[in-house]
Parts: C-alpha cells; structure tokens; sequence
C-alpha cells in the first residue's frame, strides 16, 4: 500500500508512454517469424485453419491468421500505430483490490492516468453474427500417430446475455464435467470408442461455439460421433435426468465462491464483467438462473440452440476407415 502511488505512476508511464526501442522490437520481430515459420507447419495450427474456414463465412476477422510474410512485413511505425489506435482509455477499465481506501485509488488513477485521451473512432472489438455453418470434415495428417484427435464444432446465435446461456453452461457441465459426466459414461464406460472426451461451450457477444472434442483410434471416429449426436438428440427430446441436473448446479454454483477467493479471482471477474459491460452482480444473476432451471428448460434450451447434424469435425491424425 505504502508504493501504491509510484506503482501507478509506473504504470501510467509505460502505458501511456511506451518507448517500443528499434533494437527489442528487431530482436522480438525475429523471434515471432521464426516460430510462425514452425507453427503453420504443424498440424494443431493447420487443424485450427481448418476449422475457422468451415465455420466461418470468408472475410470474417475469425478467418485472418499470421504467417512469417505478414509478420516480416510489419514495421516498428506500424507498431506505434496499431498501440496509438487500441490502447485507449474508452477501452480500459482498471480494478483495484487490496488495502487502499477507494478514495485513495481514484486519486492516484485520476492523477496519473486523468490526461489520458482517446484520440479517432473507437474501434469495434466484437466480431459480427455469422449464419450457421453447415456439417463439413476435414482431417490433418500427422505423421506418426496412430491415435487420432477429434473435435466437432459448430457455431451459434447464442451470446452470453441470452437468457439461455446459464442453462446451457448447466447442459455442458452434465455432458462432459467428470466421470460422471453423460459424454465420459457413454462413449468412454459403456462403448470403449474413446481414451477422453469433453465439450466446450464458448460465449461470444454476437456469437457463440458449442464442441465436443475427444481422442480415439482411427476406426472407432465415426461411431463416436454418431453417439455424441445420439445423445444430443436424446437431451433434445426429452428432459433431462434430475440427478445429473442436480450434480450439475452443485458444480457450477460451488465454483463461483471459490472464484472469489483471491484477490485475482475478483479483479478477473470485475474485468470481465467491464469488458461484456454487464452488471457487477451478472455472475450471481446467471448463478440464480441455474439454481432455477429444470430438466424441461434445459430440454427447450438444447433443443432451441444445439444442432447436433451440423457439426464440423476437423480429425488430426489418422483418418476413420
């Protein structure tokens, strides 16, 4: 606390005045096109590539990817432009936690960063809806497996003020969250088709993803995916178990405590509620709203969001038979 003012003054000045010296940013330039010219090469950055192109229309930002020639070609002016352009107060947002009284804080904020100035547009940081993709394969050799990596992805309109939202977190959860989870029971206990396997679901403001990923031998691809969309199908059509519904809330509400355990855990959450430009009690709102659904609305949800025939499966390693 005692250094609290000199931090901020620190801070300030790299902030607001970076000094990008030629020399770091020849060293720097050198080392981002050296490991582009390995990464491209490699079948986790050819499998991404893949992916984006299927789910994505051409010309969305999601589709620009940097490569040794774009790299090279940057110069340390465009450096300083693209800081000058981005870097801006109308997009900043800064949270102080620990022993300071909030007075103190936003006199040391206002004294060193109150200068600060946005200077031309405010640029847009999210990127646009898309329309849903449509199903689509691709597979990434790599030499040497013998076991292939499978993810199946899919876009949706969903965004993370839906209302929806809460209640399909608490469908994810159920799905791959644990031993215990549908996904893991079914393709993993039952079948034997798969050594893991998980899904994602990854909010956006004007667009979401949903996925399943896992790991299986060559021949055993398609079966597990026909059962993924089995299930999927099933959670549409009927209501879901209440005991997994329940095991569900306790994962989800548990986690939000323990999320604010540390000084971090709630400068991470403030940040992110400022950078969504949600209410600073969202987390609690969305925690309520899981405590209230049922197997019925979770049911809707899926149903209303979840396309299980259109998924694009991008397969690194050996393809299925």
């Amino acid at each position: 606390t005692a250094n609290f003012d000199r931090g901020m003054q620190l801070l300030a000045d790299d902030e607001l005045h970076p000094a990008f010296p030629a020399k770091a940013f020849s060293i720097v330039k050198d080392q981002t096109v050296g490991e582009l010219a390995g990464s491209v090469k490699s079948p986790d950055f050819l499998a991404r590539r893949a992916l984006v192109e299927a789910l994505y229309p051409a010309g969305d930002p999601a589709r620009r990817f940097a490569t040794p020639q774009t790299a090279a070609g940057i110069s340390l002016d465009d450096v300083k432009s693209a800081y000058a352009a981005t870097y801006r107060p109308d997009l900043t947002t800064i949270v102080v936690i620990g022993d300071i009284t909030p007075d103190a804080a936003r006199a040391a904020v206002e004294k060193y960063f109150g200068a600060w100035k946005a200077v031309g547009p405010k640029p847009d940081l999210y990127p646009p809806k898309v329309p849903p993709n449509t199903a689509h394969t691709a597979t990434i050799p790599a030499t040497g497996r013998i076991q292939s990596e499978v993810g199946l992805s899919e876009t949706l309109p969903l965004t993370y003020n839906d209302a929806d939202y809460p209640v399909l977190r608490l469908a994810n959860t159920v799905l791959s969250s644990g031993f215990n989870s549908l996904l893991f029971h079914d393709l993993r206990e039952v079948r034997g088709y798969v050594y893991t396997v998980s899904s994602s679901l990854a909010p956006g403001r004007n667009r979401s993803t949903f996925g399943v990923q896992y790991g299986a031998d060559p021949q055993n691809i398609g079966h597990a995916e026909q059962l993924v969309i089995d299930d999927l199908t099933k959670l549409s059509k009927a209501p879901l178990d209440n005991d997994r519904l329940t095991r569900a809330k306790a994962l989800n509400l548990g986690e939000l405590p323990v999320s604010l355990e540390s000084f971090d855990g709630i400068g991470n959450q403030f940040l992110t509620l400022s950078a969504r430009e949600q209410p600073l009690d969202q987390f609690t709102r969305e925690a309520a709203a899981m405590l209230a659904a049922t197997p019925g609305t979770v049911q809707a949800a899926i149903a209303k969001w979840i396309r299980p025939h259109d998924f694009v499966r991008i397969v690194i390693g050996p393809a299925a038979p």
